[in-house]
């Protein structure tokens, strides 16, 4: 998965409070892309730093580092592949994260909420 992002440059942020958002899973909680296993109450973090790569055109970036996720609960649910579950998770304050196109997101860190199918 990657996040793309339209614009001349690209805007990281630091979380000033906990985010919701809502990343697809295969239902034994593996990440369908990397194949990570979830586990419930835990916390998460990169070990490769997020960043953008431009691309042919100079205002089109891509990030493939970071874990991604959805900032809605619609965008995640539309984009399920067969035996996949969304579920509840947590950028944490003072993570770095970026927002691209179609209710993307890629941060440094996230903590699991829940493995409960939503």
């Amino acid at each position: 998965m990657c996040l793309r992002i339209v614009g001349s440059r690209v805007r990281y942020k630091i979380a000033d409070k906990d985010i919701v958002v809502y990343k697809r899973l295969e239902m034994n909680n593996v990440s369908p892309y990397y194949s990570f296993r979830y586990k419930e109450n835990q916390t998460y973090t990169t070990k490769n730093p997020m960043r953008a790569r431009s691309s042919l055109s100079r205002d089109v970036w891509y990030i493939y580092e970071g874990i991604h996720a959805y900032t809605t609960f619609h965008q995640a649910k539309w984009r399920l592949q067969c035996k996949e579950k969304v579920v509840e998770m947590i950028i944490p304050k003072w993570t770095r994260y970026v927002i691209g196109g179609d209710d993307e997101v890629v941060s440094d860190r996230i903590r699991v909420k829940s493995l409960v199918k939503l």
